[in-house]
């Protein structure tokens, strides 16, 4: 969830760059209030799912810094959003908050469903031919089955 609230904050502060979006600058330091709140409580949560042991060590570390990093970043533009700090700051930290987001949630992936969960896929399967096989007549693909359900 913090990761939704979180990007919502980011797009809406980078929007109100343009005069004609400046009323949602109002909103913008409550988005990044209750991201960094959901921010906070994921990490918590996530601590304690690591000490299950049932992840890489070296990954969850990874994670785990990262998800901390979003937590303090979000909560620390929400304490300064409403001082005289300039726009150009608020937008520098927006958009290293969706690279801190981007690497948070990859990392997240590959610990929930493997290193390579991005290009499996894409692998070859050792035939010369990618996993996911190619539809010959797509009028009679069945969408889930021929598309989806392959991922």
């Amino acid at each position: 969830m913090p990761i939704g609230i979180l990007l919502l904050g980011c797009l809406f502060q980078l929007l109100t760059i343009n005069a004609k979006f400046s009323a949602l600058r109002p909103a913008v330091p409550l988005i990044y209030l209750l991201g960094g709140l959901g921010a906070v409580f994921s990490s918590i949560s996530g601590y304690f799912l690591s000490l299950s042991g049932d992840y890489d060590g070296d990954m969850v570390g990874i994670h785990q810094w990262l998800g901390i990093s979003v937590s303090i970043v979000s909560l620390s533009v929400y304490a300064v959003y409403r001082t005289k700090i300039k726009e150009t700051f608020l937008n520098f930290t927006a958009v290293f908050l969706i690279v801190l987001i981007t690497l948070t949630g990859h990392y997240g992936g590959s610990l929930t469903h493997g290193a390579d969960y991005l290009s499996a896929a894409l692998k070859d399967n050792g035939k010369g031919k990618f996993a996911i096989p190619a539809i010959v007549n797509v009028q009679q693909a069945v969408a889930y089955t021929h598309m989806i359900q392959p991922l």
